[in-house]
């Protein structure tokens, strides 16, 4: 049994897939529906974290439940969106190519 997982929301061309590493992905007409089913999925193991990607890629939203929080830097950088996109970029390569 996996103890912490990620769940993804993106954008594919069938609509919102909800997608996890070692898992094949679930496809939903809406975005609602994707993120609800990916909540589901989070709040039923002991761990895990959802991150939802908006259409172009970017993180959106995230939720992590029973891991330890992450605190930001308070003075934020210009670099930030973009090394978020680059991010998301390959997170989404590297999804895809689980397919």
């Amino acid at each position: 049994m996996t103890l912490s997982q990620t769940w993804h929301v993106l954008r594919t061309d069938a609509g919102w897939a909800v997608k996890a590493e070692g898992q094949t992905s679930r496809v939903h007409p809406t975005k609602k529906a994707a993120i609800e089913d990916a909540r589901r999925s989070v709040l039923s193991l002991p761990a895990g974290q959802m991150v939802v990607h908006r259409a172009d890629g970017t993180v959106s939203q995230r939720l992590t439940h029973g891991l330890p929080r992450v605190r930001r830097h308070p003075i934020r950088s210009n670099l930030e969106g973009l090394m978020q996109k680059a991010v998301a970029k390959v997170v989404l390569e590297q999804l895809g190519n689980m397919a």
